[in-house]
């Protein structure tokens, strides 16, 4: 056959002569490459219009062939949907791509069940190359192309040696559209690694497109970096989509951080994928006192939307380690956003960590903590009641340290004062009391005094329901999520009537309360409340 020998180091390996026969819908033609060089190719393929002796350029017909490079090996997987004869011409180079060779490929059988590839936006077949390196990641998890997979739960690692990579990904299919998927695929920076995770939906042939910009180098756009054939060929299987954030990243958001000292802030696990069965997570963060912390949870519902999860994240302090303690009353995928400010200022609250949480197994009777209000500081420690929710008609014992308060006391949702916790004799800051949830329903605040002068500031708040709504939420919540039989609907109807009973209690004692304000941090809502007692 003719051959192109102007690339030093290029040989054929699979084909040495320039027709090939196909019996069976499909062939491989690999070259070898030179070493220490990065070689670009090209193909044209043609099939021979059944009444003319002239190829026709069938555009379509790439979409039926497989390219990708390993171990200086590069291979043109070609899978024929009709019988009949092909051309393939192939070009390379450097920086001008010359013809190299071209072959005739008779193909008397069509290929069983071939389907086309799914688009992709690469000129350069699958898996990592020269773009890749440009952008100076290296692939750890997958040097090749074509990731196979019997879940449908892949992880494509690469390790960033040339400073913070940014990433974008989409993921294509011949059975979904391109918003179909959109939550499919997320990443995370964990240290110098991004990992991008894929849930694929169903089996089938996927391709994964990634863009990529050096965060310090690059402008705003993305360059296209490589492309993934991933394939799942096991029937059956169903992945949910994942909770995501805007911009499908999770991990530590250095770019946010510019008004939060970075000094001394760790944060532990350092992996934002956590994989639970508990339902009970706990974040350890390290900084700097002077830095404030809150974390936002939300659950990925089924019809694939985010809803804020109230009541089931809790923060404390001791010393420079603080802690956000999640409780996970259904199964799924959460994401927690953490923010941070510094708290000798008013300033706003930035995202500076994004977690991303499956929880695999629902845990209904899980606690859910108090709600915590802006003067709920770090300084304080809630030792009971843990629980946010309080069965009515009980005496409850409360436990908590406030250092440098004048009073702290408990009153209910019509501004009645239940009980004032008295400081313990031994020179703490525990402040101690029993306290009657009474008969009736409603929310139990606990309020703090700083000093005789100063107005009063709410900091939790409590719901004391009957001691059968308690325990039907308890032990049937979770089950509303996972049936639709009339008895499910039942409870689930109850529980939207104890919201907004909740509702409407809150407007009325907003009504009730004086100088009341809402403090709006970078788009996270806290209730603000200040009482005249």
């Amino acid at each position: 056959m003719r051959w192109n020998r102007e690339i030093v180091g290029l040989s054929i390996i699979s084909h040495p002569l320039a027709v090939i026969e196909s019996r069976d819908g499909e062939t491989d033609i690999q070259f070898a490459l030179p070493m220490n060089s990065h070689v670009s190719f090209r193909y044209q393929l043609f099939a021979k219009a059944s009444s003319s002796s002239e190829f026709s350029n069938a555009t379509k017909l790439k979409q039926f062939v497989i390219q990708q490079t390993k171990n200086k090996i590069i291979s043109f997987n070609l899978f024929f949907p009709f019988k009949g004869q092909f051309k393939i011409m192939f070009y390379a180079g450097n920086e001008t791509l010359n013809w190299i060779c071209s072959y005739i490929i008779n193909c008397t059988k069509a290929k069983t069940n071939c389907q086309p590839l799914p688009n992709t936006s690469s000129n350069d077949g699958f898996g990592p190359g020269r773009l890749t390196t440009e952008k100076g990641l290296l692939a750890l998890s997958h040097q090749s192309g074509v990731i196979l997979t019997s879940t449908g739960q892949v992880e494509v690692r690469f390790r960033m040696e040339k400073g913070l990579v940014e990433l974008l990904h989409h993921l294509h299919s011949n059975s979904y559209t391109d918003d179909q998927l959109e939550n499919y695929c997320v990443h995370r920076i964990v240290n110098e690694e991004v990992i991008i995770s894929v849930n694929l939906p169903s089996s089938g042939d996927y391709t994964l497109d990634i863009f990529a910009k050096l965060a310090i180098v690059d402008s705003t756009s993305y360059d296209f970096n490589c492309s993934y054939l991933i394939r799942c060929t096991k029937p059956g299987i169903s992945n949910p989509p994942f909770a995501t954030t805007y911009d499908k990243k999770f991990g530590l958001r250095p770019e946010k951080m510019k008004a939060v000292s970075k000094k001394g802030l760790k944060f532990k696990p350092d992996d934002p994928y956590i994989i639970t069965d508990s339902g009970e997570v706990a974040i350890e963060i390290e900084s700097e006192p002077s830095i404030k912390f809150h974390g936002q949870l939300e659950l990925n519902s089924k019809n694939n939307e985010m809803e804020r999860i109230d009541g089931h994240v809790f923060y404390e302090r001791t010393n420079n380690l603080g802690k956000l303690l999640l409780t996970l009353p259904y199964s799924g995928f959460y994401t927690l956003v953490v923010f941070a400010g510094d708290k000798r200022n008013s300033g706003n609250l930035t995202e500076v960590f994004n977690y991303l949480i499956n929880c695999t197994t629902a845990h209904a009777d899980l606690i859910k903590y108090p709600l915590t209000y802006t003067d709920w500081t770090e300084d304080y420690v809630l030792f009971e009641p843990r629980q946010g929710l309080l069965p009515n008609d009980e005496e409850i014992d409360f436990s908590v340290s406030v250092p440098g308060a004048h009073s702290v006391y408990v009153i209910n949702e019509e501004h009645e004062k239940l009980c004032d916790l008295v400081k313990s004799p031994d020179g703490s800051d525990t402040w101690e009391g029993i306290v009657n949830t009474g008969k009736i329903p409603g929310d139990l605040y606990l309020v703090v005094k700083k000093s005789k002068d100063e107005n009063a500031m709410i900091a939790l708040k409590f719901e004391v329901l009957t001691k059968e709504d308690t325990a039907k939420l308890l032990q049937g919540v979770n089950n509303v999520r996972d049936s639709d039989d009339q008895d499910q609907k039942r409870l689930k109807d109850k529980q939207r009537q104890l919201m907004k009973q909740e509702q409407e209690r809150e407007v009325k004692l907003q009504q009730q309360l004086k100088d009341m304000e809402l403090e709006k941090e970078d788009g996270i809502y806290i209730p603000f409340l200040q009482i005249g007692l």
